[in-house]
């Protein structure tokens, strides 16, 4: 047993007052740790000769604050074993849980709003952030670096529901689990939560499919971070279309992100310098728009057109792919969609626990514009 979560010292003035008043103090220290989830369901709690050192109190005033617990429900005692946190304490956690106001999280990287603030995950915050005002909840956003666990990202606040968005350690996914809290997953899946995600695979096989019917034999794929589940799908959905027209996948054509400008546009810059004009491909597709218009800049600071010389093609459809030049082609996903869902989700899982391990798959659609350009002799 750890020490250190548990450790509190409480003193009475009085020293009349003193057993009246400690077994209540210690009974509110103990349910306080239980119902914040510093103990977790079915752990067992110090014994009482541990308790009673804690407290610096008898074994009388001890048993008294674990008999009110027992009789809360939020404690079972075992013969010979000690006292555990019951099973049923998950649904108190929830309960409390039942708030106005809803969590969105992200893991601090590359990838977080405030490092990518043109990204999808900030078009899709503000659309959840719609949803909420019009349902009546509260919308606060926060990054969860590599030493967070679930007590630091709450902060001892009560949510209605949280939202994991993208990468975010198992860890954390498997506690919220465990607890049976509120919680989904968004770009991204975890097999005891519901996730809700596009159709990642099909948009990006589809885009791929196009670009072969105009021509291009000679595609690359510019990844985003391998450790993310939408980087491995459309992987999958490139790799399916190329396989199915029996094009060999070049390692040379593989390019690595981290879904933004900067690094798309370092990486397809190295790709080109590195090749003849000859070798370069005809077309790339980019993994997210914000890298799409990265590789953009890094073919014009080649000299290059786009279209004319490199075609590409983004995934996500962000307000900016409308508005650069040329206007990107781009796998549009229904953001509006994704927000009106999750949100629904958390505010049904009141009455009705979300479906574990169940995915939503958002459609997509290719949204045809100017960054593609038909290569002759090909089709």
């Amino acid at each position: 047993m750890n020490s250190d979560k548990n450790t509190t010292m409480i003193a009475s003035k009085d020293p009349k007052e003193k057993k009246k008043v400690l077994y209540r103090m210690i009974y509110e220290d103990q349910k306080e740790k239980i119902l914040k989830g510093i103990y977790a369901p079915g752990e067992k709690i110090p014994v009482e000769r541990e308790l009673c050192d804690m407290y610096q109190v008898d074994r009388i005033t001890v048993r008294k604050a674990l008999d009110l617990l027992v009789s809360d429900g939020l404690l079972e005692k075992k013969a010979g074993s000690g006292s555990f946190v019951k099973s049923s304490v998950s649904q108190i956690l929830s309960e409390q849980n039942q708030s106005h106001n809803i969590l969105f999280v992200m893991s601090k990287n590359s990838n977080d709003i405030n490092s990518n603030p043109s990204a999808f995950n900030s078009e899709l915050f503000y659309a959840i952030e719609k949803v909420c005002r019009q349902k009546g909840y509260s919308l606060f956003y926060s990054v969860l670096d590599e030493q967070g666990d679930l007590l630091s990202l709450t902060n001892g606040n009560s949510f209605a529901g949280i939202l994991f968005v993208s990468y975010v350690p198992n860890q954390i996914l498997d506690q919220c689990a465990e607890m049976h809290l509120p919680a989904i997953c968004i770009n991204n899946r975890h097999d005891a939560l519901l996730s809700i995600a596009p159709e990642d695979e099909r948009g990006s096989y589809t885009a791929v499919k196009y670009l072969q019917s105009e021509g291009h034999r000679k595609i690359g794929i510019l990844l985003g971070l391998p450790h993310y589940y939408s980087t491995r799908e459309r992987f999958r959905g490139y790799s399916a279309a190329m396989s199915e027209m029996g094009l060999e996948i070049e390692e040379r054509y593989i390019l690595h992100g981290d879904w933004t400008f900067d690094s798309a546009h370092n990486a397809v810059l190295a790709m080109l310098n590195s090749l003849e004009r000859d070798q370069y491909p005809t077309a790339i597709f980019c993994c997210s728009d914000i890298m799409a218009i990265g590789a953009i800049d890094a073919i014009k600071e080649k000299m290059l057109s786009v279209p004319d010389d490199i075609s590409i093609v983004g995934f996500d459809n962000v307000q900016q792919s409308g508005y650069i030049t040329p206007k990107l082609t781009t796998v549009s996903v229904d953001v509006n969609l994704m927000a009106e869902l999750a949100v629904e989700h958390i505010r049904s899982s009141k009455e009705k626990p979300a479906a574990k391990g169940y995915m939503i798959l958002i459609p997509s659609a290719l949204e045809k514009r100017q960054s593609v350009h038909s290569v002759s002799g090909n089709k």
